[in-house]
């Protein structure tokens, strides 16, 4: 049966870790919440967008800058 084993020590090095708090907007949107949203992007599957989320969905409210339309179509581009 293949196995592994790791040791991990924490360092005094650089924190490579990413802050999602850091990356709230771009140019095209910014994230919003269910109370203030243009479209919603599904986590897993983000090519999938809705403007009726149902509270079972997890993924993104997102507030456009630009026309929904363009953005909804820049984000189904992303390959």
């Amino acid at each position: 049966m293949p196995a592994s084993f790791f040791i991990f020590d924490k360092s005094e090095g650089k924190d490579l870790r990413v802050d999602p708090n850091a990356y709230t907007e771009t140019n095209d949107f910014k994230f919003s919440n269910k109370d203030d949203f243009d479209i919603f992007v599904f986590g897993a599957s983000p090519k999938r967008i809705t403007k009726n989320p149902t509270p079972n969905n997890r993924g993104y409210y997102l507030k456009s800058k630009i026309p929904v339309e363009d953005l909804i179509s820049r984000i189904k581009a992303v390959d």
